[in-house]
C-alpha cells in the first residue's frame, strides 16, 4: 500500500511538473529564434523533478514532455525526406528532452548540492546542444545563410539560445535547492 501510494505521489509530482514545464516553455519565452529553439525557463521544473525523485522519473517526465510539446508546436524541417523528418524529431524532441533526467546522475555522490546542480544541469545541457547541433547538421542545413559553412552556422545558432537557457537553467536550480533535494532519502525508489 505505501509503495503504490508513494508512486501515484510521484506520477501527480510528475504530471504537474510537465505541465508546469509547457506552460514556461510555450508561453513565457524571453527570446525565439526563428528556425526554432527559444530562451525560456520550461526545462526547470523537469531538472527539479529529477533531482527530487531519479534518473528514470526525470526521463520519463522529459519524454511525455517531448510528445506534448511536439504535437502542440510541431516544428518540421523543410524536406521531403521522411529519415530527415523522423530523426529530427527523435534528436529534436524525444531524446533532447528525456535526457533531462540524467540532470539526478550526480545525487548519490557525497559532494555539495551546489555542485551537483551544477554538474548535473551542465551534463543535460552539453547533451542536448550536441542532439541540437547534431540534428541542425543531419537536418536543418538547408537553411545556413549562404557562405557560411554549415557546421559554424549551426554551432553559432544553437549556442544563441542554449547558452542563455543553461545559466538561466542553472541559476533557478541553485536558488530553488532546497526544492530539488527535498525528497532525498525519503522516496528514492520513485
Amino acid at each position: 500500500m505505501v509503495n503504490f501510494k508513494s508512486r501515484v505521489i510521484a506520477f501527480s509530482e510528475m504530471s504537474i511538473m510537465v505541465s508546469l514545464a509547457f506552460i514556461l516553455h510555450s508561453f513565457f519565452k524571453i527570446l525565439e529564434m526563428p528556425n526554432g529553439g527559444s530562451v525560456n525557463f520550461g526545462l526547470t521544473p523537469l531538472i527539479i523533478f529529477s533531482f527530487r525523485r531519479n534518473i528514470l522519473m526525470g526521463m520519463i517526465s522529459g519524454f511525455v514532455l517531448s510528445i506534448v510539446y511536439f504535437l502542440s508546436h510541431p516544428y518540421i524541417p523543410p524536406t521531403d525526406d521522411l529519415t530527415k523528418i523522423v530523426l529530427s524529431v527523435f534528436l529534436d524532441y524525444i531524446l533532447s528532452y528525456s535526457c533531462v533526467g540524467l540532470a539526478s546522475i550526480f545525487n548519490n555522490c557525497r559532494i555539495n548540492n551546489n555542485i551537483k546542480i551544477i554538474f548535473g544541469v551542465s551534463l543535460v545541457h552539453i547533451i542536448r546542444f550536441f542532439l541540437f547541433c547534431t540534428s541542425g547538421i543531419t537536418v536543418w542545413c538547408v537553411n545556413t545563410p549562404f557562405g557560411d559553412s554549415a557546421v559554424k552556422y549551426v554551432f553559432i545558432y544553437n549556442l544563441a539560445y542554449c547558452l542563455p537557457n543553461f545559466i538561466a537553467d542553472l541559476l533557478m536550480c541553485i536558488t530553488l535547492q532546497k526544492f530539488c533535494f527535498g525528497l532525498q532519502n525519503k522516496n528514492s525508489n520513485v
